[in-house]
């Protein structure tokens, strides 16, 4: 995000192209985010709760949610959406603000499965990410809905 928009003002991007390219970089996030996490399900390296759910993965220790495996199907999921939603006009940001709120609000409750997750300062990492992921998707919404009244940014499919 940084570097998106560090390139807009260095290249002097409309406000409009920007939001084009946010949605142009979280379409492909979850599909991105999907090889990774599908690593991450072969390798066993994000183990959750004690449970005897049907998702549930044996392990040394005992029967565990396996966070990569969770996460890995979700994203298949937000994939698909996202391919069906490309298939018809859209006003420009709904990927970006889909991503946000959606993606944000599952790793918060992807966060109630893990075993002694890692924390800043009371918080667990999940939360904060989640959190911060989730407060952007709402701003972006908001934002985008406010434009759309005063003129529009709605169009068809980005260029």
């Amino acid at each position: 995000m940084i570097g998106v928009l560090g390139w807009t003002c260095r290249e002097r991007i409309s406000g409009r192209q920007l939001w084009r390219w946010l949605d142009v970089l979280a379409f492909v996030w979850p599909f991105a985010l999907g090889i990774g996490r599908f690593a991450c399900t072969l390798a066993h390296d994000h183990r959750g709760v004690w449970t005897d759910h049907w998702l549930a993965i044996r392990y040394p220790e005992g029967t565990r949610f396996n966070l990569g495996l969770i996460e890995f199907l979700f994203l298949i999921a937000l994939s698909a959406a996202f391919l069906a939603l490309d298939r018809r006009p859209r006003p420009v940001g709904l990927f970006f603000c889909t991503y946000g709120i959606v993606y944000g609000a599952f790793r918060l409750w992807l966060d109630t499965l893990h075993h002694a997750p890692p924390r800043l300062f009371g918080p667990t990492l999940d939360q904060i990410g989640g959190g911060i992921t989730l407060l952007v998707g709402l701003a972006a919404l908001a934002l985008t809905l406010s434009i759309s009244r005063g003129g529009g940014i709605a169009s068809p499919r980005p260029a």
